[in-house]
């Protein structure tokens, strides 16, 4: 029996068939939440839950002082979180390819980089944490991280393929958030990132394709449990 949803997860889902059926398009401002809570008869902090968890499976951005805008529509063409599962049997043989490139990407880069890359990739890591510790969106930080450890190894391939498997990052962190997984995202964000830059900035090519390999890994296995797959 499916379980009952609560009033803001309700808001929640009415709120992304909006976005879907383009009520409201990308980058777009929602009405404020004195507007929600007369548009839903609901009370502030039944608007304020909505949009926290709109928020945390990257629908919507949340800029204080400024309001509350559309993240990434493209990304939610679903009507119920749930339907982000179908993504993810493709997810996996995403996730397959990456286990057997970037740790090797990370291996070269340990090697290869030059010190302004180094500081580069350092610099991205360490804004990862601070935006998972506020609680803001890390999805793009999250690619921009993977894209300049792929140009630290100077191999071009790499570099080229880089764009085309950073596109499904935010994909895997939606499905993940979608089915309960947003805790184990911000926490490998947070650790995994860090860790590889560390081992890239002390010239330690095992560590960093260690790293590289248990970051994937830990995406990989949620995922992987979402599907049931062994």
């Amino acid at each position: 029996m499916e379980e009952k949803k609560t009033i803001a997860q309700q808001i929640a889902v009415e709120l992304s068939k909006q976005i879907n059926d383009e009520k409201y398009s990308l980058g777009e401002k929602l009405p404020t939440e004195r507007d929600l809570v007369d548009e839903f008869n609901v009370s502030r902090n039944t608007v304020r839950e909505a949009i926290k968890i709109l928020a945390t499976k990257g629908i919507v951005t949340v800029k204080h002082g400024s309001g509350i805008y559309v993240h990434d529509s493209k990304l939610n063409n679903v009507s119920d979180f749930d339907s982000l599962k179908e993504h993810s049997l493709e997810l996996d043989s995403i996730y397959e390819f990456r286990m057997i490139c970037e740790p090797e990407i990370a291996r070269l880069a340990a090697i290869r980089a030059t010190p302004e890359e180094i500081q580069q990739i350092l610099k991205c890591a360490e804004e990862i944490v601070k935006l998972v510790n506020s609680d803001e969106l890390f999805y793009k930080k999250d690619e921009e991280f993977h894209c300049l450890i792929a140009n630290a190894s100077h191999n071009n391939v790499f570099i080229t393929l880089s764009p085309l498997i950073m596109s499904f990052v935010i994909t895997g962190i939606l499905i993940s958030n979608a089915n309960g997984g947003a805790q184990i995202s911000k926490n490998n964000a947070r650790e995994g990132h860090l860790a590889i830059a560390k081992f890239i900035e002390a010239r330690d090519e095992i560590g960093a394709y260690s790293a590289m390999r248990m970051h994937l890994g830990i995406n990989q296995k949620f995922i992987r449990e979402v599907i049931n797959l062994k």
